[in-house]
Parts: structure tokens; C-alpha cells; sequence
């Protein structure tokens, strides 16, 4: 049996022990169990101890264990033509079941018998993988675009090695909760719903047509480096002259940038057609308008690139004059529990300070999206903790009957 390492590991299946099961109000045959900080519904048989496989929100389950657990809705699609619950494209989504919240999918370890049946008797709590012997389980769940790229991708391979770095997908926090520690100095920004862009003047090699020539006779020869300026999506380097939300970000910032900085930052609001970038989501904007948030800064040199803390994102900001996402909290993380409380506990106490409220930033009634914790270190290390709220009103899983009334 061979384990692949996961491309994502957010959205990667998770063994897990079971701990304490409880009633759920209204389910008779369901009940609930804390994963990871989060509450997951569980068919009656699953025991406690009982050894699982957890799949998380927003991983999308293949379609291959699709058919072969029966899991489609479209029992054509199954093996035994049993009717399930997921939708062709596998996506696990938060669901709520009679005002009862399930965040993730629990399934049982004879759901891989179909790759082979002595799988289960070789997998250890706390294995992740996305795939099994070349089987994949699972993936990262991708929506299509909500922001058409008029151009074609225009990468530079002239920018020095080490000077350019598309931004990590953040870890998600439950899953790395033990790595927060009580006298961590931690600063906590507000993660907010909208789409990712990287602007930055960097050091390109100025190559001339002599260079080869020379290159010829000197080995170690390099040509002349100038600053340039670079614009970019979460993960394609785009066009700056190019007509894209992130070429229109980049123009309106660019002034701002100074050399060797890389500015980090989300795009909200509205594209230029008057569309929302991302679901009613307006902070603030008006139609056709779109605001820049930034919430990280790089400084490049010779020799590489390096973080700068967030405070002095803070003051570079305040002097270029853009907008920095929200600061939550900056302090110790034992600061974050109450005077009795357990730092064991942490997790729910960030839901409780920080994600049962409406985003007060935005015009529309729309949950917060949630927050990301930055620890104060000489490398980049943060983590996201999105509000259950909010997993409910991406997916549209809330219980048609039930309003939206967290708010009211």
C-alpha cells in the first residue's frame, strides 16, 4: 500500500479516532462527534473509538469512491444503483440538519476494500492522503471562476530566482491547532471574501543580445538586473497592460509600490461590469468598483526574499496610503482565553470572539468570512479558521425552512 503525499493537505482525508458522541436534537437515527473542532453528524452505528476516515469541507470525494460506495445522488452513476448524497462533483459541503450543523464527512475504512481489502488493517490515526495506490480519494474542491482573464497567462522568466513567490494556500487551523502555543505572540487579521493578487517591482535580468556571447567565454556571467513591475493572480503571473481585475488592481497600486516590495493583498467589491467578485459580497463598494485590502508584504533583495511583520505592514500602508486588512487581536494567544478558561479550548473561543457575527464591513447581510492567525516569527506562518456561517451560505446547504438568523 503506498500513501501519496497530498497535494493539499486542507482537503485531504484525515484518520481520526471517534470521541464523545451525543444526541442532536430532532435526529433519531443521527448523532454528533467533535473532529478536529468541528462538529460532524454520524449515523447511529459509529461507536466511540471507533477508528474513521474524515473528509473535510470543501475536498471533493473522486468518482471513483463515489460509485464505488454508492455515494451519488444519481444512483445510475453507482455501482449498485443505491441512491446517495453528493452531487457529480463530490463536493462536501456544510450542511445543517434540523437546526444541527455537520462540518465534514465521516466514512468508514471498508470504504477502500474496493482498492484492496487489507488497506484498513495498514492505516494508522492521523494518516492524510488524497490517494491510494494512484486511486485518488479525494482533492481540493474548485468552483469555475467567477472572473473572466481576457488575456493569456504571461509568465517573465527573467524575474531573479528567489525574488517571486505565489502565496501558500494557508493551512487550515483546526488542523494545526497544537501548533499555536499559549505565550505565542500572535496577531489576528479578518479573512475577507474576495479574489487574490500579487503586485510587486522585482528584479528582472536585462538580457542583451552580447550576453550569450559572453556567456561563451564566462561562465559565471550574468546580465545587468533592473526593477520591474509584476502583477499576478493566486497562481498565474498575468499581463500589467492586460484588461484582467488583476492587471486593473496592479494599476491602481502600482504608485505605491516601492522597489523590491511584493504587496500581497485581496480584491473586493464589484469588477468593473458591475458583477460582485464574490457573492453579495460588497464591502462597502459601489457597483463597477473594487477595493484593495493587503495583508502581507515581502522585501526582496540581492540575496533573496524576506517577511515583514505584519506591524510594519501596518506602517507601510499608513505611508503609501492603502488599505491593510483588519487587525483582530495582536498579543499573546493565552491573552485570548478568559481568565478560567482552558487553552485547550482555544479553538472554540476564536469562534466565539471572532466568527458568530455579520460582517460589518459589507452593506448585504452576509456572514464573516473568518480570520486568519499569524504567528510573530522570522518566516511566514499563519493559519485560517473560517465561520461555519459562512461554509452554510457558500454552499447553500441551510435547511430551506430555516432563515438565516444567526443575524437577527
Amino acid at each position: 500500500m503506498k500513501l501519496n503525499k497530498p497535494e493539499n493537505e486542507n482537503y485531504s482525508a484525515l484518520i481520526v479516532r471517534i470521541g464523545e458522541i451525543y444526541k442532536l436534537e430532532g435526529l433519531n437515527n443521527l448523532n454528533g462527534t467533535m473532529v478536529l473542532g468541528n462538529q460532524v453528524i454520524i449515523n447511529s452505528d459509529i461507536q466511540k473509538g471507533d477508528i474513521v476516515i474524515y473528509l473535510p469541507l470543501e475536498s471533493s470525494l473522486s468518482s471513483e469512491y463515489l460509485q464505488q460506495n454508492n455515494l451519488h445522488k444519481d444512483m445510475k452513476l453507482n455501482k449498485n444503483e443505491i441512491s446517495g448524497y453528493f452531487e457529480s462533483d463530490g463536493r462536501v459541503r456544510c450542511i445543517k440538519l434540523k437546526g444541527n450543523k455537520s462540518e465534514g464527512f465521516i466514512m468508514p475504512l471498508s470504504s477502500l476494500d474496493y482498492i484492496n481489502t487489507s488497506i484498513k488493517n495498514n492505516l494508522s490515526v492521523g494518516d492524510v492522503f488524497d490517494k491510494i495506490d494512484n486511486h485518488e480519494i479525494c482533492h481540493k474542491y474548485d468552483e469555475v471562476a467567477s472572473i473572466r482573464t481576457y488575456e493569456n497567462s504571461n509568465p517573465n522568466p527573467n524575474i531573479l530566482k528567489g525574488h517571486f513567490n505565489f502565496h501558500p494556500d494557508t493551512p487550515l487551523l483546526y488542523r494545526y491547532i497544537d501548533k499555536i502555543k499559549p505565550d505565542d505572540f500572535v496577531s489576528i487579521t479578518r479573512k475577507m471574501h474576495g479574489i487574490s493578487g500579487i503586485s510587486g517591482k522585482l528584479l528582472h535580468y536585462e538580457f542583451k543580445w552580447y550576453d550569450k556571447i559572453i556567456k561563451l567565454f564566462f561562465k559565471n556571467h550574468l546580465p545587468k538586473t533592473c526593477y520591474k513591475e509584476i502583477c499576478s493572480s493566486r497562481k498565474v503571473i498575468r499581463d500589467i497592460k492586460g484588461n484582467s481585475i488583476w492587471a486593473l488592481a496592479h494599476s491602481k497600486i502600482k504608485d505605491s509600490i516601492l522597489d523590491g516590495v511584493t504587496l500581497y493583498y485581496e480584491i473586493v467589491g464589484f469588477t468593473p461590469e458591475g458583477k460582485y467578485i464574490q457573492n453579495r459580497y460588497d464591502y462597502g463598494c459601489q457597483p463597477k468598483n473594487f477595493e484593495i485590502y493587503v495583508y502581507r508584504i515581502t522585501y526582496s533583495v540581492a540575496k533573496g526574499s524576506y517577511e515583514i511583520p505584519f506591524e510594519l505592514v501596518k506602517i507601510y500602508c499608513g505611508l503609501n496610503n492603502l488599505k491593510h486588512v483588519q487587525e483582530l487581536y495582536n498579543g499573546k494567544a493565552k491573552d485570548l482565553i478568559n481568565e478560567n478558561g482552558d487553552f485547550n479550548n482555544l479553538l472554540e473561543e476564536l469562534k466565539t470572539k471572532f466568527l458568530n457575527s455579520k460582517d460589518k464591513m459589507c452593506k448585504n447581510n452576509v456572514p464573516i468570512e473568518g480570520i486568519v492567525i499569524r504567528k510573530k516569527v522570522d518566516n511566514f506562518e499563519a493559519y485560517k479558521l473560517k465561520s461555519s456561517e459562512f461554509l452554510q451560505y457558500e454552499t447553500k446547504e441551510l435547511d430551506k425552512k430555516e432563515p438565516m438568523s444567526f443575524f437577527d
